[in-house]
């Protein structure tokens, strides 16, 4: 039986009120605190004259100083005897809160897999909580190709503190758990090794078919302070669900202790069904 329901994306860092709690004290002798910035989250619906794609938004959460990074590939326009694939890229400049309240960020479209090679458009915004703009990227004929792009705002707590360790070796031990619904079963375990500052990636993928699941993992731990450690994490890949091709991009930024696990559930449907990753550093 199918439900027609959002996907959903849980990120559930075990263990987190102790650590919070934890941030009080300086275990290592560094001036630790818990500081306070602004994330601005996109959701991006690609549409074709009135007809919605039949995909997941996307989602970018953008990096206070790197911006934020998304593709995906998109069957356009919606009559067969011109349809074709086309590569959309999304990059988006880091938001500036210099400006006026609610901030402005730049947002770079690229559409490659056309006749006439690919087309560009830069559009700046105003960051609006809970607004949604459109910005047509592209139209052949009397076919637009156009981005339905939803804004929203949330304030994170960082870890501040001006004695970061740099260059510390750090081991991920990961486990990936295949759920549905209350069950939930393990598949593989990895262990990873990294330094802060320097990225790991895990590449998940059953069946090597167009649609099976595939997801990527990126984990780049940014910085160690006593007993804490804090990682970046983005996720991006695809998920069936119910015969259709969902796509899946997130960006989370972790506050891990030492041994204590974090985890990435990503499921969808009514119960839920889909696959959770679990990290443990050791450090």
């Amino acid at each position: 039986m199918s439900h027609p329901l959002s996907p959903r994306l849980f990120v559930l860092p075990f263990g987190l009120l102790p650590l919070l709690v934890g941030l009080s004290f300086n275990p290592a002798g560094a001036q630790v605190e818990l500081g306070r910035s602004t994330v601005v989250s996109l959701e991006i619906s690609p549409l074709t004259g009135e007809a919605r794609v039949d995909t997941l938004p996307l989602r970018i959460e953008l990096d206070p100083v790197k911006g934020g990074h998304q593709e995906f590939v998109l069957v356009w326009p919606d009559n067969p005897a011109t349809a074709r694939e086309v590569t959309v890229t999304l990059t988006a400049d880091a938001p500036k809160f210099d400006q006026r309240p609610g901030g402005t960020f730049r947002l770079t479209t690229t559409v490659t897999g056309l006749d006439d090679g690919p087309v560009e458009t830069r559009q700046e915004f105003w960051v609006q909580d809970g607004g949604t703009s459109l910005l047509e990227v592209l139209r052949v004929a009397d076919d637009p190709l156009t981005l339905a792009i939803r804004m929203s705002t949330r304030e994170v707590p960082f870890v501040a503190n001006r004695g970061t360790e740099v260059g510390v070796p750090l081991t991920l031990n990961l486990e990936i758990h295949r759920i549905e619904g209350e069950s939930s079963t393990r598949l593989e375990t990895n262990r990873m090794q990294t330094f802060v500052g320097q990225p790991v990636s895990y590449s998940f993928d059953l069946g090597g078919q167009p649609d099976s699941p595939a997801l990527r993992l990126t984990f780049r731990p940014t910085r160690v302070i006593g007993e804490i450690v804090e990682i970046v994490v983005d996720a991006n890949g695809k998920l069936p669900v119910d015969g259709q091709l969902r796509l899946i991009g997130t960006r989370e930024t972790w506050v891990a202790s030492r041994g204590v696990a974090s985890s990435l559930t990503i499921a969808e449907g009514t119960p839920p069904a889909g696959y959770r990753f679990m990290v443990t550093p050791q450090f």
